[in-house]
């Protein structure tokens, strides 16, 4: 008899089996609630008020003694954003739900992986204008064209980002691009990219020209046949993801058939379920607080 052969012993063995599933589809790296701004409602809409510069007058003639002053007041504007539900729907059968004990924690975990996944999806993409849909960040050249360059990943061109980007948000400006524009610009110059970034173990998150860098793993490369941006530098405050009340998860204790078959539509097909629910969007507060790369020739 031997163990490696079953119907000669191998049967009367035990296997071990570990029930955790171990997840194994594609995730996306997602830095933008860390970055953005999140605000949680409760009501339909978000309505932000954005106002100009306050003026200043030095008066004249100098030294301004028993002049009028001059009306310096801002102007101010309106911008409001909607949230728009996104759905799970997990249906199992009632054998595996009663034999399964670890699976509800476990598909929990899968949840949450894709919920990151597609946000990090349609806060790039997004075509809407943030009452229509999720104003994605590549519609920076849409918004603003003066913001979004089309040049090839070199430093002169990231010192331009650098240099072209309002004072008021420079101080709190992170880099955002995905893994394979990093590794680019690494190649840029050994020289001079020792200087500009700090290595990956030097800092965490990574540094370039002395401001974050994050990965946004949705973006795309330096060299794809696209209009939209491959770098984005900005202070990510300016952008803006709205939540609605929060997670709502649901277990449907009886699925039953769905079709137009009389008799049958409506009687229970012996499953269980899992529904989630949230609500979200978002789009770009201040676009001129954001400058980005687009690939050469897009």
């Amino acid at each position: 008899m031997s163990l490696g052969t079953d119907s000669a012993g191998g049967f009367g063995v035990p296997f071990e089996l570990d029930p955790t599933i171990i997840w194994t589809a594609d995730v996306a790296i997602n830095p933008l609630r860390q970055l953005a701004r999140v605000e949680r409602i409760t009501g339909k809409t978000i309505q932000l008020t954005l106002g100009n510069q306050v003026t200043v007058t030095r008066d004249t003639p100098f030294p301004g003694e028993a002049v009028p002053v001059t009306d310096g007041s801002p102007t101010l504007s309106r911008s409001e954003f909607r949230p728009g539900r996104v759905s799970a729907f997990l249906p199992r059968s009632i054998e595996i739900e009663a034999s399964f004990s670890s699976l509800d924690p476990q598909l929990t975990r899968a949840l949450m992986e894709a919920k990151d996944t597609e946000e990090a999806e349609i806060f790039v993409n997004g075509t809407g204008d943030g009452m229509t849909g999720v104003e994605g960040l590549n519609q920076l050249g849409t918004l603003l064209p003066s913001a979004v360059t089309a040049g090839a990943l070199t430093w002169e061109n990231v010192f331009s980002l650098d240099n072209d980007l309002p004072n008021r948000y420079r101080p709190n400006a992170k880099w955002v691009a995905n893994n394979t524009t990093y590794n680019g610009v690494r190649l840029i110059d050994e020289n001079v990219g020792g200087d500009l970034w700090t290595g990956r173990t030097g800092a965490n998150p990574s540094r370039i020209n002395d401001h974050d860098a994050y990965e946004l793993s949705t973006l795309i490369n330096p060299d794809a046949a696209e209009d939209t941006p491959y770098l984005i530098y900005g202070d990510f405050k300016n952008y803006l993801i709205v939540d609605r009340i929060g997670m709502v998860m649901k277990r449907v204790d009886v699925v039953t058939v769905t079709g137009s078959g009389a008799g049958v539509v409506n009687r229970p097909n012996g499953q269980e379920a899992l529904v989630a629910y949230w609500w979200n969007g978002g789009g770009y507060i201040v676009p001129n607080a954001f400058r980005a790369l687009a690939p050469v020739g897009s």
